[in-house]
């Protein structure tokens, strides 16, 4: 099964790694797992910037048969920049760096999958493709791009018989 702290352990640790985002630690904050109402109402507004924000996955399940099914969780995350009020220039420059920068996460990504290491990227599915959309202005005039995708693992479906009376 795809857990969550899992999949939020994984993005950190790209947040983490990436020079451009370069998340430290509490002070230094600029990677954040919301959920999308904290997006939508500008909750939980990050302080640092560029950062990276990661949504906080959903998704469905799918059968191939009784025995066996398909988790499929839908995955986002965005990278934002704060720009001055009305400064068309800088809300541009936003648009591709942040662009840019989730570009370096998603091709890390696709290096993790290819190399089939033991992490999150592993149930990656480029292959479903990856769709992204400029986003702006949320919380307090920040502006980047939103990339949305999907992960794929197989689950064998047995109970435990011990959660039983």
């Amino acid at each position: 099964m795809i857990k969550q702290n899992d999949y939020v352990a994984y993005f950190k640790s790209k947040a983490e790694k990436n020079i451009d985002i370069a998340h430290v630690d509490e002070t230094h904050e600029s990677f954040r797992a919301i959920n999308m109402d904290d997006l939508i109402n500008g909750l939980n507004q990050p302080q640092v910037f560029p950062c990276m924000l990661l949504e906080k996955s959903s998704g469905s399940f799918r059968g191939l048969n009784f025995g066996n099914i398909i988790q499929r969780p839908d995955c986002a995350f965005a990278i934002l920049f704060q720009v001055e009020d009305e400064n068309y220039t800088q809300e541009e420059d936003a648009y591709n760096d942040a662009f840019e920068i989730g570009m370096e996460i998603i091709s890390k990504m696709a290096e993790d999958h290819e190399a089939n290491s033991n992490t999150i990227a592993r149930l990656f599915e480029p292959e479903n493709g990856i769709q992204y959309d400029n986003v702006g202005p949320v919380y307090d005039n920040c502006y980047g791009v939103r990339f949305q995708f999907s992960l794929s693992k197989s689950i064998r479906l047995k109970s435990n018989p011990s959660k039983w009376l």
